[in-house]
């Protein structure tokens, strides 16, 4: 769900910390994009990293690294993935979560499963957050039951069909993603994390 930084005092004057990502940011590049002398020295690779920032930078961090992911370039979302089968938003309900979850805990070396759900219709596309970066969308299977599907960061994302301000609601787009049970707001519900997006 995008990249985090944490950061702690190294016993000296400066700062220093370390960054987590799940791929779709590069956090290396991501420092990099940022300013010079933001940082006074960082490194790692695609997931991970690690840095060092004095002390009168650090307040200027968050803003920095978010003047950074707005200018990024991003990979591809979805890059050679591959999927592992293709799903009606029908067959999207909790007995195959369950069956999912099985398949745990998810990692690098063990990826959650990527389905292809063709041709579906949103009837309602937003962008939400205090800066309004995450697109959600929400379809409506063929019993009534609304589904949504949440990309994190979608803000300067380059799904296959465009950016987010292409993606319109009552178009039919194919999606790629992975299902997943979420309690955000005391709501537990079954919901889509979009991987890609295509025209």
């Amino acid at each position: 769900s995008g990249p985090a930084f944490l950061w702690g005092r190294d016993g000296g004057e400066g700062l220093k910390g370390s960054c987590r990502s799940d791929g779709v940011v590069n956090v290396v590049e991501l420092m990099r994009a940022t300013r010079p002398g933001v940082f006074k020295e960082f490194g790692g690779h695609k997931f991970s990293g690690g840095f060092s920032v004095e002390e009168e930078n650090i307040h200027h961090l968050d803003e920095e690294l978010h003047k950074a992911y707005e200018t990024f370039t991003f990979e591809d979302a979805v890059e050679e993935k591959w999927l592992d089968g293709m799903l009606t938003l029908e067959e999207t309900d909790d007995a195959l979560l369950s069956s999912l979850e099985r398949l745990a805990p998810f990692g690098i070396d063990n990826p959650k499963p990527i389905f292809l759900f063709s041709g579906i219709v949103p009837e309602k596309v937003k962008l939400f957050g205090a800066r309004k970066d995450h697109l959600e969308l929400q379809f409506r299977k063929k019993s009534g039951e609304a589904i949504r599907a949440i990309s994190f960061f979608a803000k300067g994302k380059n799904f296959s069909c465009g950016s987010v301000e292409n993606i319109e609601s009552g178009k039919s787009y194919s999606l790629v993603g992975n299902i997943e049970r979420s309690n955000f707001g005391g709501r537990n519900e079954i919901r889509l994390r979009v991987e890609d997006i295509l025209c």
